[in-house]
């Protein structure tokens, strides 16, 4: 099959592009959660840097529709130059337009439009799953692959397109996904086109070119994964169970857990992050490995941001994930992991293996033998000589075993290790046996990790040359023992963090590394080795990095030096105080009728009005004081006020597939406080949360006021509505002195200049700590960049994205916070106090040094 630029193959070991065997490394990135164009190419950079051969890209469909046929795709919503950063990197590209993406988007990344046209079927699937073919969403779906796929689809670096998501039916009918494979051949596509099952059942196989799974084996964070009985296992029955209908094609797994996603009622990240540990991605990953898989997608690789109202309604404004790139753009321990095995991948061979049975050397402790893979000849399945053993410790302890009867193996708890046995190198030795697991390798150099006793036994196939280096330390680590003319074993004892140990072996150059110097060794294009910095930045520079460490160099030639880091450390950023707040209303329609209009005849929740986002003001009036009881059922978060004063407030969750009529709130109302002989009048506040992502067909849920009863009279679709938050910048003039001291919702806004940080890697965020307020909208420079729930506090610093962040030349930053508080009120006079504890702060500042 054939792309624009270039051959995509498959067979049953793994991808072939332009006659080549690839392992597919691949990262899942979501555009749409990074703002600003730079942020794409500054995520991409890292993920290349990291080691990963392709990008994984969600397409969004509501993301680029907010009006039936209307489509945006300029700004940050420029897909044709987010593939042009991608094709600039070497990267192979999976694109995933949907329609379904999940993502924890709102609806899942269906438009609202089409949320709201109820004519329409979503993915031809009732709630209860049992399949029926819509042809209005259908209809929809064809103008949507008819914007996007001609985007992707000449994309010179395309290595398939995912069609649909995570999709089943009660019976498995397969029309829906029928059509939608013709559909895309139908418009050019020649790659191969896959789909993802979250059941791991072969949903759909026989229509799809490549089948593929999702798997996250740890979703529950209140108990230990590491002590959990069967935690792995689904991950260690795939190629039993998923190998009969892979006969021709490789095991790909679409998602592969690199994090989780945080909820308004879950965990916050930094727990997520803390339960997962740096081991979970590393185990997680060889496990599958050693099932015989040649195509991962890390999901997520790149940690984002719910901005604007991006999110599904349970969750947060941070979509960090707990990514090995987090949200910020920061490198975590888990990239390290990630990019160390990614290094080892993309040198050893790893991509055409079959399990064996018999190991051609024992291990002294059966239960860490996780399985035993023998490279083979793809076209007749003979063996070519290399060996992979998969060691696995899911125990508390370190376990200590031995390989072939005399080489000590350590094996961290909850670790895995991946080694070579009797492994032709690139140089034209054989590594016979390493009891530690190898970085890299090339034609003249061999680095092996060594934070654990190394043993390796290297067959030269000729006599060489031996001599000691460079070391760490007064004394060398490491010692070489010649067995025969061609056999030479080389031991190292246990580096600390920053130790190394390199040697010659005749051409070769033999490099062990302590942690740090693994976790930090970064691969350059022109094949230069470079330990030391934090993260790798474009054109042989390199920051984010404690700048007085010193840097490893190691040439392609197996050239080694060590280069002086810097001794100035960064000042550290004398960022401005939040001071000087202005504090306006920011509810008039408390105290206004202007704005409002007639809600639709189909209802008055937001999607029936068009309004698919953020939150709405209702009102209406009525004569006299004859009414008992008020009934309000509204979603997501919503209060009353009767003639201006507060009544009642409530909040309707529904975070899951929940009964479509929820029982509603009944009032009761004190005739005292209605107008006898006037008119009294109700606003209603809505502040929604956004759609469910739709994973339970529940994508329709709506927003807004549901149901509003006078005593038993419905008057749902007699109420007048006002969209949004106004955001005026100055007082309503008509209404001076009109306007109460308090409100339910204020306006708090200041403006600030950076410092320049010429020189320096400086993600900022900002803080907000003990906030007197229930709930607080973000605005920077007019974005909507977070959401503050004291109810549910699961985060307290919002990332300040670059590109929505003013720079220091680029200007001033206006910096608006829409306070909401509805018992009680919020005073304009003391509401400054509660702002002391807002303020920036950076996530980490670096220096950036070139070598």
């Amino acid at each position: 099959m054939r792309s624009a630029g270039m051959q995509v193959d498959y067979d049953r070991y793994s991808m072939i592009v332009e006659g080549k065997r690839e392992f597919i490394r691949s990262g899942a990135m979501h555009y749409f959660r990074l703002p600003h164009p730079d942020l794409w190419k500054d995520r991409l950079f890292k993920l290349k840097a990291a080691g990963y051969n392709t990008v994984d890209l969600y397409f969004c469909w509501a993301y680029h529709s907010s009006s039936p046929g209307e489509y945006n795709f300029e700004g940050n919503r420029d897909v044709e130059a987010l593939l042009q950063m991608v094709d600039d990197l070497g990267l192979y590209l999976i694109a995933r337009p949907g329609p379904y993406i999940n993502a924890e988007y709102s609806g899942g990344g269906l438009p609202g439009w089409l949320i709201a046209n109820h004519d329409a079927i979503l993915r031809n699937r009732l709630e209860d799953g049992k399949f029926v073919w819509s042809q209005p969403y259908m209809d929809a779906v064809s103008e949507w692959w008819h914007q996007i796929v001609p985007k992707f689809k000449d994309f010179p670096r395309l290595l398939m397109v995912q069609i649909e998501n995570e999709y089943a039916t009660l019976d498995m009918e397969p029309d829906y996904m029928q059509a939608l494979y013709t559909m895309t051949r139908d418009l050019g596509v020649t790659v191969p086109l896959m789909h993802n099952d979250m059941y791991t059942m072969g949903l759909f196989e026989e229509i799809v070119d490549i089948y593929a799974f999702d798997n996250y084996p740890v979703t529950q964070f209140d108990t230990n994964w590491r002590s959990l009985d069967g935690v792995f296992s689904v991950l260690d029955n795939i190629e039993t169970n998923l190998r009969p209908f892979c006969q021709t094609r490789p095991l790909m797994v679409a998602e592969l857990q690199a994090g989780w996603f945080g909820t308004w009622k879950g965990y916050p990240y930094e727990q997520i992050v803390e339960h997962l540990g740096r081991e979970h991605i590393n185990i997680v990953t060889k496990s599958l490995i050693g099932q015989g898989l040649t195509v991962f997608n890390h999901y997520k690789a790149i940690g984002g941001t719910n901005w604007e109202y991006t999110g599904s309604t349970d969750t947060y404004t941070s979509y960090d994930f707990g990514a090995p790139i987090s949200e910020a753009g920061i490198n975590t321990e888990r990239l390290y992991e990630a990019k160390a095995l990614n290094l080892l991948l993309s040198s050893f061979d790893a991509a055409a293996t079959l399990k064996i049975e018999e190991p051609p050397a024992p291990v002294s402790s059966p239960q860490h033998l996780y399985t035993v893979r023998q490279c083979v000849d793809p076209a007749t399945g003979t063996p070519t000589g290399g060996v992979w053993y998969f060691l696995r410790n899911l125990q508390e302890q370190e376990a200590l075993l031995t390989l072939g009867g005399d080489v000590p193996v350590h094996v961290r708890p909850h670790g895995a290790v991946m080694l070579p046995y009797n492994f032709p190198l690139a140089c034209g030795y054989k590594l016979a046996h390493t009891s530690v697991e190898p970085l890299f390798q090339s034609s003249h150099r061999l680095i092996l990790k060594c934070s654990r006793p190394a043993d390796i036994l290297l067959e030269t196939g000729a006599p060489a040359a031996w001599e000691a280096k460079a070391s760490s330390g007064d004394d060398a680590q490491l010692h070489c023992e010649k067995i025969t003319d061609t056999q030479y074993r080389i031991t190292c004892k246990a580096l600390p963090p920053r130790g190394y140990e390199v040697a010659t072996l005749g051409a070769l150059t033999v490099c062990f590394l302590g942690q740090e110097w693994s976790d930090t060794a970064w691969l350059e294009e022109d094949g230069m080795l470079v330990m030391g910095p934090e993260e790798r930045l474009p054109n042989g520079e390199y920051g984010v990095q404690i700048p007085e460490k010193d840097l490893l160099l190691l040439g392609p030639d197996g050239t080694f030096h060590k280069q002086q880091g810097q001794t100035a450390k960064p000042s550290p950023l004398d960022l401005p105080e939040l001071k000087y707040w202005s504090c306006e209303h920011e509810a008039h329609e408390l105290y206004s009728d202007k704005h409002f209009y007639p809600v639709s005849d189909d209802g008055a929740d937001l999607d029936a009005n068009r309004v698919y986002e953020g939150s709405a003001w209702y009102r209406f009036q009525f004569e006299g004081n004859q009414v008992s009881t008020l009934t309000v059922d509204a979603r997501h978060i919503w209060a009353v006020f009767l003639n201006g004063e507060f009544l009642a407030e409530g909040l309707h969750w529904n975070t899951v597939h929940a009964p479509s009529e929820p029982t509603p709130e009944v009032i009761s109302l004190d005739k005292s406080k209605l107008n006898a002989d006037g008119a009294n009048e109700l606003v209603i506040f809505v502040d929604g949360l956004g759609h469910p992502k739709g994973f339970h067909d529940d994508a329709r849920q709506p927003q807004g006021l549901l149901l509003l009863k006078l005593d038993e009279e419905d008057v749902t679709t007699s109420v007048q509505l006002s969209e949004g938050f106004s955001r005026w910048k100055a007082p309503i003039r008509e209404l001076l002195g009109l306007l109460p001291e308090s409100a339910p919702v204020v306006r708090l806004e200041t403006r600030f200049t950076l410092p320049s940080t010429e020189g320096l890697d400086a993600p900022m965020g900002l803080f907000l700590n003990n906030l007197d307020y229930e709930r607080v909208n973000i605005y920077l420079n007019g974005v909507l960049i977070g959401r503050h729930w004291r109810q549910c506090q699961r985060q307290r610093l919002y990332y300040l994205p670059h590109g929505i962040l003013k720079s220091h030349t680029q200007g001033e930053n206006v910096l608006e916070l829409i306070a909401m508080n509805f018992n009680p009120l919020i005073s304009l006079k003391t509401c400054h106090p509660g702002l002391n504890d807002v303020y920036l702060q950076p996530y980490q500042v670096f220096t950036k040094i070139t070598r």
